[in-house]
Parts: C-alpha cells; structure tokens; sequence
C-alpha cells in the first residue's frame, strides 16, 4: 500500500523494528508459550489490529492527506478522528459476545478491547505526528515502544510467568507509554477539543480512508487466513507450529522493505513515461532478483536459524517454511506491482483480483488442511498467491506498460521450489540440494543483483538532493 506521508528516515524504522523486535522476542515467545498459546495471542494480535482499522473505517489513515491539505484544520481533524474511533470502537463492543465465540478468546475479552483502544489510539497519534512533518518523534516512538514491549514481555511473561495474560499486559502497557510521549511531545492536548468536532469532516476522512481499508483487509487476509484456518481444522498446536515458521520466514521482509519504499516512491515523479517504463522495469526486475537470493539464501539456513531462535519444541516447525517463503516471494512481488493502482487511484481494482485471491486461498485451505495438516495450508498461500501474481500482472501491464522476463520467474521460482521439496521431505545429503539451488539462484540472477546496487545507490542520490 502506497505509505503517504511517510519520511525516507520514519518508514524504513516503522517497517524494520517491529519484524526485528519478534525476531529478538520470538526465544522469548517459544521459550514461555506452547504452539497452542502462541497460536492463541498471535491471532488475537492480528484480530485486533484488522479489527480496529475496519471497525473505524480507518479515519486514522486520512489524518495525514486532510492536514497537509489544510494546516488550519488540525484540531478539527485530531478530535474528530479520534472521537469518530472512540463511538465506532464501543458500537463495535456490542458485536464481542459473538466475536469471543468465533474466535475463541472468551477468557481474555477485557485484556482484547483494551489492546484494541490502544492500538487504534497510538496509529491516530502517530498519524498526527506523520502529518506535521515530526518523523523524529515517530522515529523516537519506535525506539522506546520496541524497549518497552521487550521489558514489559521479560517482566510479565518470563519474571511473572503469567503466560497469555502477560503478553496482552506488556503489549498494551507499551502503546499506551508510546501514545503519552507523542502527546507530549507533539502538544496534542491542545488540539483535543470537544467543540471542534465536525461529522462532514468525519464523512470526508471514511471516503478518503475506505480503499486503503479495503486493500489492507485483503492484504490482511492473505497473509493472515491461514493462522485461523489451521486452528479450526487441525488444532491450536498445529497452528502454533506454522506460526513459528511464519514469523522466521518473515524475515524476507527485511531484505525488501527500504528497496520497495525507495524504488517506487520516485518513480512517478519523471514526466516521461519512457522513463517511468524503464525505471520500474530495472526496479521490478532488481527487486525480484533481490527476493529469490534472499528465499534461497533463508532456505539454506532454515533448520539452523529456527533452531537458534526458538525453543526446542518448536524446532520441527522448519518443515512448513519453505512454501511460505517462496508464498512470501510472490506476495512481496504482488505489494510492489499494487503502488501503480494507488499511483493511479485505482485501488478498487487491486482489491477485486486480491479479494478473489482470498477465497481461493480458503477454498484450497479446506481441501488441502485436511489432508496434509499446516503443510496443506503453506501450499496453499504459495497457490493463491501465484494467481494473484498472475491477475495483478496482466492487469498493471493494462494500466502501464512494463517488460518482465516470465522465463526469468518461472527459472528462479521452479529452483525455489524445488529447494522446498528438498526440505520438506529432507532428501539425504540435503544441504548439498539445497547448496546447488542456491548456486542456480545465484546464477540467474547475477546480472540483475549487480544492477541493483547501482540502482539503489542512483535513488538514494536522488532522494537527497
């Protein structure tokens, strides 16, 4: 999703420190919370912040087009956006009989609601600060919000013992410290007035904010399902177990996330679509070449890093990583190609192919779960994310055209692949397989990775002066 608003310094950090901060934490984690609690608290986790956004429309997501439009509206915007969350969140509170049953969290309905206020009102505050150009603010909010979970966690989970309960305590406990010092520092106290409430103003912010809504549930859904999926078809351990290998995987993310922002955000400033073609053409191909070293590169080390950063029981978790990276390859490829709808304002197209996704996704969720437990359901995010390439691509190359090599992609995507089957049914003499992959991916995309740097050093230039 196109990040607005969003300094070179504050995106690489809101993206960075959270995946780093659960890779610290994630010993932690395995260490005091079985597959089945750490199912339990991951999916609340992600339950309430997809909740919080659809329950408020996502007001929060037009603070920053509103006061950068109109400087002198700010107490307007502040206070209405955060009123129309705090009405939306209660009116929502009545739905919870119904949610804590569907999703199985009867037990801890206060500690969730009370996350979700927190959630939301950090984001608004935050989004606030974004707007009025006090990236250093955010920066430094990161900073002590990362600290604060990591000792909130030790006290609560490690010290205490208090399992479940102490991880929604020190999460909560965080962005509540993390809501006081924006408001402190960036005085919105004085922007907090009743009288200034405006509900044309509210309806302006849900008009603006609902796409991005839209195509975030989306991206929320396929990167998120299966969690859920696996719980009610298998069990909780079994999700706890894809979990763990989820968030190890994830740290593909790492290896993308500045180049993404850097790549794309310049692009659409040239005039000349000639440029615009060219540039995007030698980023799409630099950023995929980037993807697949980096997936082989994590393949080849999966069984040591979960065993370096998880507890012993979770260690079999391995076997269900491999079609999740290459599933996160292709989704990666997906959230760099979508910046041209919200380059264009179409979002609404990017959420039709992206919601059809999804329900194929569930579809061969249901076929395969049962049949090959959480590995069914890392096939299955590879399957439906490789059709939602498919749609996004045909569809993008329709609105701006672009060349890409579809021998290239299928040459790296068939290594990756088969460096998953290796892995999965642990053929002898597997790093020897999985070494050769690595050799072939190195291969094919040598001249790209090369490019690259000098691509990424042309931006960064750019970008300061």
């Amino acid at each position: 999703m196109k990040m607005r608003g969003q300094t070179a310094l504050d995106f690489p950090m809101d993206s960075y420190l959270p995946k780093i901060l659960c890779l610290i934490m994630i010993r932690l984690y395995t260490g005091c919370l079985g597959p089945a609690e750490l199912s339990l608290v991951t999916k609340l986790q992600y339950f309430v912040c997809v909740l919080g956004l659809v329950a408020t429309l996502g007001v929060s997501e037009a603070v920053i087009d509103i006061i950068r439009k109109d400087p002198k509206r700010k107490s307007e915007v502040y206070t209405t956006s955060v009123v129309f969350s705090l009405v939306t969140l209660i009116i929502i509170l009545c739905l919870f009989p119904l949610l804590s049953k569907a999703f199985k969290f009867s037990k801890y309905v206060s500690y969730v609601i009370l996350m979700l206020f927190a959630v939301r009102f950090r984001d608004i505050n935050r989004q606030y600060a974004r707007a009025n150009n006090l990236s250093r603010i955010c920066f430094a909010d990161n900073i002590i919000n990362i600290i604060l979970t990591a000792a909130f966690m030790v006290i609560f989970i490690l010290l205490l013992e208090l399992g479940v309960k102490g991880y929604f305590i020190a999460a909560i406990l965080a962005d509540i410290c993390s809501s006081i010092f924006i408001m402190a520092l960036s005085d919105l106290k004085s922007q907090l007035n009743p009288d200034n409430i405006d509900m044309k103003l509210a309806r302006k912010m849900v008009r603006i904010s609902a796409p991005y809504v839209g195509a975030a549930l989306c991206w929320w859904m396929m990167r998120y399902i299966n969690f859920y999926l696996v719980s009610y078809l298998v069990s909780n351990k079994e999700s706890g177990m894809y979990i763990c290998a989820y968030l190890v995987s994830d740290m593909i993310m790492l290896a993308v996330i500045m180049l993404r922002k850097t790549w794309t955000d310049d692009m659409f400033a040239f005039e000349d679509k000639k440029i615009i073609k060219s540039h995007y053409t030698k980023a799409l191909d630099s950023y995929f070449s980037i993807l697949t070293a980096a997936a082989a590169i994590i393949m080849l080390l999966v069984k040591v890093v979960m065993s370096i950063l998880t507890d012993k029981a979770y260690w079999e978790a391995y076997r269900f990583a491999p079609f999740i990276i290459v599933a996160m390859v292709i989704q990666s490829m997906c959230y760099f190609l979508s910046c041209i709808y919200f380059e264009k304002n179409i979002v609404r197209t990017f959420i039709k192919c992206a919601a059809l996704a999804v329900i194929m996704n569930i579809i061969f969720d249901i076929i395969l779960i049962p049949f090959l437990d959480a590995q069914g359901a890392s096939i299955s995010a590879l399957i439906s994310s490789f059709i939602l390439f498919i749609m996004v691509i045909v569809d993008t190359q329709r609105i701006m055209k672009y060349s890409i090599s579809w021998r290239k992609i299928g040459l790296n995507l068939i290594t990756l692949i088969y460096m998953s089957v290796v892995i999965v049914f642990k053929l002898p003499v597997m790093y020897v397989w999985l070494l050769i992959g690595v050799i072939v991916i190195a291969l094919i995309n040598y001249p790209a990775l090369t490019a690259s740097v000098s691509l990424y050093a042309q931006n960064k230039n750019s970008g300061s002066n």
